[in-house]
Formats: structure tokens, sequence, C-alpha cells
């Protein structure tokens, strides 16, 4: 899925945000990844959060503030998150 959000644009040369969405085939949002419109668009990196599920479709892990190419390539490590954090965002 692909969106552009135009929202919250107040100046002449700010450009909207593209936002694509990856579903896995229970329909749970697996990698959600985002990046500014620019002049360079086409090659512009990615800032992406993925999710795994386990079992009961209870998020396992998550992994926040990737970077990556637009044809997915990793640009930077990651955070992930497990189930020793749950609390912290469930």
């Amino acid at each position: 899925m692909l969106a552009r959000d135009f929202s919250g644009i107040t100046q002449a040369g700010e450009k909207p945000v593209r936002t694509e969405v990856a579903y896995d085939a229970l329909d749970r949002v697996q990698k959600v990844r985002h990046r500014k419109q620019a002049d360079d668009a086409e090659t512009a990196d990615f800032t992406f959060t993925r999710f795994a599920y386990d079992l009961n479709s209870n998020v396992e892990t998550r992994v926040e503030d990737g970077a990556e190419t637009p044809d997915g390539s990793p640009v930077t490590a990651v955070s992930a998150y497990g189930e020793t954090c749950r609390t912290a965002y469930s």
C-alpha cells in the first residue's frame, strides 16, 4: 500500500511524506517505511519499522528507526524490541 501525506504542510516549499506499508498473509502490518519527498526522491533513503508476531498475533519483535535504500538494502543498524520490552509498548 502506498500513501502520500500532504497534511501538516504549511509552507509552499514543503514536500509530502511518502509512506509504504507491507502486510503479511494474515493482514498484520509487517513493515512501514517512509521518507519525505525530495528533489532526489528516487535515491533518498527510507526510515522503517518492522514487526514480527508470535502464533497468537502478538507483536514479538519490533525493529525501529532502520534506514534502507529504495530497493530495501539496509543502510544503518537498527534497534529491536522483543519479549523483554513487551510492557513498554503493549
